[in-house]
Order: C-alpha cells, then sequence, then structure tokens
C-alpha cells in the first residue's frame, strides 16, 4: 500500500475509505513486520550457513523455510491488491496502477 499512501490526494478518497484502507493497513503491518524480521534475520543465517556449514540438510532446510516466508509475505503483498480492489472504486483503482506504472 506504499503506492497508495503516495498518490492518495490525486484518488479522492472518501472518508470511508480512508478508515477502511486504514484499518486494513494496520491489520496487515502487524503481520509483516515481525515476518520481514524473520526474514531478514533466517536470510542472515542462511547466509552465514552457506559459507561455514558442511551440513547440506541443514541448509536446504533453512532455505525451504526460508521460501515460506517469502512466500507468505508476498500472500500479504496480494491482499493488499485484493482489499485495494474491493475498497476502491473501479475508476481510482485503474488510476491508482497507472499512477504506479502498470
Amino acid at each position: 500500500m506504499p503506492v497508495l499512501l503516495k498518490y492518495h490526494r490525486e484518488l479522492h478518497l472518501t472518508e470511508e475509505q480512508k478508515e477502511e484502507i486504514k484499518g486494513e493497513i494496520r491489520l496487515i503491518k502487524e503481520k509483516i513486520i515481525p515476518l520481514d524480521r524473520a526474514i531478514d534475520k533466517l536470510s542472515e543465517k542462511v547466509r552465514h550457513d552457506m559459507l561455514v556449514s558442511d551440513n547440506r540438510l541443514l541448509v536446504e532446510g533453512e532455505m525451504r523455510v526460508l521460501a515460506n516466508l517469502k512466500v507468505e509475505r508476498s500472500l500479504y503483498n496480494y491482499k493488499c491488491i485484493r482489499d485495494l480492489k474491493r475498497i476502491l472504486t473501479k475508476e481510482q483503482f485503474e488510476k491508482l496502477l497507472k499512477l504506479a506504472g502498470y
């Protein structure tokens, strides 16, 4: 939703839309922030273990967990898009996509 925050004035959101979007942002941030921290921490561990560990299964397992965390993170991006599509009018959503370069 960073794109929405950047272009919210151009979209002429109603107060109801603003409130609903704020609520969605709060809910998603609660999930994404700890997920991003876990991804960062595990990424660092994987890089370290790739350099020093001879245990292929350990590194492979860490990489699979990391991949799953990244999929989960991407699904929150998908949820954001679905939420915006539901909250915004068709015209607002299309304008947002255009402003975002899509």
